[in-house]
């Protein structure tokens, strides 16, 4: 395989144009990527808060259900009940730091050397190699493909648990082929993707809350408006669906 090949499989999996791989060399991120990396940025924020408002509406509706059943709970149970979702939340937000962590950095860091301890593990979701001394975490088999054994590279990363690649190209490249136009697409794609995924993450939470809200609290409301809330929640359990089958026909389009 010629280095053109070589370098045109890293474009393509990691996404990145010729500036990007400019910026990179200097140590900076390039605008596009400060850009890309605002947005993960913030829809990590959008995640963390939906899944500790489905956590303590979890605790509301428990505590509701129980005062509605007129049940005799005692305070030990409830504060146990809370003390329990509120480690889980903190947990969930300590392990999930290390991850998100490349997200909030700028420090671009480089890794030089032959791609050699390949390790493609599907069944635990683990793929890594070794770029010189650095060792480098990839989140797919497809981006860990996109390196050839053997071959010495130049690779831009953010570190983390699991590094941010940047850009990449064989060592002896001074400069890669134009991307733009791939890349122009793939912002088109990724944004496209992330407000879908916001939207579906926001549905979801108003079903999870909503759906047992109702079923306990239902009968505290007018006939009428019971049976408004119930379509309501139909109506919003259909878009899910039909964003999803938009999203299959809108790739297949492109």
């Amino acid at each position: 395989m010629t280095t053109h090949d070589a370098n045109h499989l890293l474009q393509k999996a990691y996404v990145f144009t010729q500036r990007d791989f400019a910026e990179n060399c200097e140590g900076r991120l390039s605008e596009r990527q400060v850009a890309s990396l605002r947005a993960g940025r913030f829809g990590a924020r959008i995640a963390a808060v939906l899944f500790i408002v489905v956590m303590l509406g979890t605790v509301a509706l428990v505590v509701g259900s129980s005062i509605k059943s007129t049940l005799d709970v005692s305070p030990l149970v409830m504060v146990s009940l809370v003390f329990v979702v509120t480690v889980s939340i903190a947990v969930s937000l300590f392990l999930s730091l290390k991850y998100v962590r490349p997200l909030h950095s700028r420090a671009v860091k480089t890794a030089v050397g032959l791609a050699t301890d390949f390790v493609a593990d599907v069944e635990r979701n683990t793929f890594r190699l070794r770029i010189g001394d650095t060792t480098l975490r990839i989140s797919s088999a497809e981006q860990l493909c996109a390196f050839l054994p053997d071959m010495e590279y130049r690779v831009h990363y953010l570190p983390g648990a699991m590094p941010l690649i940047l850009s990449a190209a064989t060592a002896d490249a001074a400069a890669i082929g134009s991307s733009d136009r791939l890349a122009a697409n793939s912002i088109n794609t990724h944004a496209h993707a992330f407000k879908r995924s916001i939207l579906m993450a926001v549905l979801i939470a108003i079903l999870a809350l909503a759906i047992p809200a109702l079923a306990i609290f239902g009968d505290l409301l007018p006939a009428k408006v019971r049976q408004w809330g119930w379509l309501a929640l139909v109506f919003f359990s259909i878009i899910p669906v039909v964003v999803m089958l938009w999203s299959r026909w809108f790739r297949h389009r492109d």
